[in-house]
């Protein structure tokens, strides 16, 4: 289990900053790992099989945003933008910031925040204005005085799903305001001198996280329009964050379930100063997209860093044949509990129905494949996703999915008795 941020010494800054990398997989195990390996993502480049890692990033010196000029912050009024306003006016002296949002003066705090740097001695202005349309971008850009001279991009929205569910509605509900706001601030700042064009992306980008289709996409235009202006010799980095723990923003409404999910995939939150400290110290770095994480990289399932070669599958126990209901409702328990992300599955009460127990549509969807993958049983589509609801909720708890999967196995033998009940369900 990872351990609480208040127990573990905080790591220096420069050790939980990585940078992805894509490492080829050796010619001897090149066919094997894209057939059968676990690695989630892997890129064939000329013909060669290519696996994801993170590794350490070197250390650089400090390179604070220049005071000289404006500062331009999206989602500048939201909890992050507001925290990295305040770090720009106190750390690196910066004196004028324009931060915009979409509620602009009327967002939440909005009043406090500008009174607070103000007081600090900052000129700033809060404006409300869509980032992602270039002509209001332009006036925005033309109205700096001194000069724009840095941008800080950290505007996000999101509208979790299952794949199945977008729309190109939902998909432009996260897109615009991220990589959409992305593409105009580069368009419309090009021509200027600017020393910082810094990028608020996410880790969700570089290793996918369920649910999130439309915001890793986003973020992924984030890392490759870096990429794509540090070829052309401007400044640029992409910041894929992983979660900061701030009390509010986007971090805090992840479910209780979710959280549980992140830290058993070794994914821990970061504080406002560690995050900070890990934004300073990836200023001075060369390298265009940059993964600010708190992760432990003993948990089994946390992103493999170094140059670990590709993963293969992990033997999986087979679960008996003709289980009791008693043994059945066991292994549920078990599945159930890895699927939330709870240690002990002793925790999962047999009779209480799964979404009191935490589950929503993007977990009911991963019990389903964990169950398929695991038993053997390959429940078909039109028994998960009936009316279109799931199995789950409509047999909503431990007890009555069990008796529900033993009916599947007897009526499979019935039908073809000479057969194991893995074989009947696959066929």
């Amino acid at each position: 289990m990872v351990e609480s941020l208040t127990t573990r010494p905080m790591a220096a800054p420069d050790t939980m900053l990585y940078r992805p990398q894509w490492i080829p997989v050796p010619p001897s195990a090149a066919t094997e790992p894209v057939r059968t390996s676990t690695e989630p993502q892997i890129a064939v480049r000329v013909g060669v099989p290519h696996v994801l890692r993170i590794t350490r990033a070197a250390p650089a010196p400090a390179r604070p945003i220049d005071p000289s000029g404006t500062v331009l912050i999206t989602g500048g009024t939201g909890a992050l933008g507001a925290l990295v306003a305040r770090h720009l006016v106190t750390a690196h002296d910066v004196r004028h910031l324009l931060l915009v949002s979409r509620s602009g003066p009327a967002a939440p705090g909005a009043g406090e925040l500008l009174a607070s740097l103000r007081d600090l001695g900052a000129d700033v202005r809060i404006v409300a204005a869509d980032v992602a349309d270039r002509a209001t971008v332009t006036r925005l850009v033309g109205s700096c005085e001194p000069p724009l001279t840095a941008v800080v991009h950290s505007a996000a929205v999101v509208d979790d799903g299952v794949l199945s569910a977008q729309t190109p509605e939902r998909l432009d509900v996260v897109l615009r305001p991220k990589a959409d706001a992305a593409l105009v601030l580069d368009e419309v700042t090009r021509h200027l001198p600017s020393t910082a064009f810094v990028l608020f992306s996410s880790v969700t980008g570089v290793f996918g996280k369920a649910g999130q289709a439309n915001y890793a996409a986003a973020n992924r235009v984030l890392d490759a329009l870096a990429c794509r202006r540090h070829a052309a010799g401007r400044p640029a980095l992409s910041l894929a964050w992983g979660l900061w723990e701030l009390g509010t923003g986007l971090g805090d409404r992840i479910s209780a379930t979710a959280r549980r999910r992140m830290r058993a995939s070794g994914v821990e939150g970061l504080t406002a100063e560690q995050g900070l400290a890990l934004f300073d110290a990836a200023l001075g770095s060369a390298e265009p997209v940059l993964v600010p994480v708190r992760f432990d990289p003993t948990v089994s399932m946390a992103p493999p860093t170094g140059r670990s070669p590709a993963r293969l599958p992990a033997p999986r126990a087979s679960w008996p044949e003709n289980p009791a209901e008693p043994e059945m409702r066991e292994l549920l328990r078990a599945e159930v509990a890895a699927v939330l992300g709870h240690p002990n599955a002793a925790v999962i009460d047999d009779d209480r129905p799964f979404p009191e127990l935490g589950f929503d549509s993007l977990t009911v969807i991963e019990l389903r494949t964990r169950l398929a993958g695991l038993s053997g049983i390959d429940l078909p589509a039109t028994v998960v996703f009936d009316r279109p609801a799931t199995v789950v909720f409509d047999r909503p708890t431990v007890t009555e999915l069990a008796r529900h999967l033993l009916d599947l196995r007897r009526t499979a033998q019935e039908r073809n008795p000479a057969r194991s009940p893995q074989e009947n369900y696959i066929s």
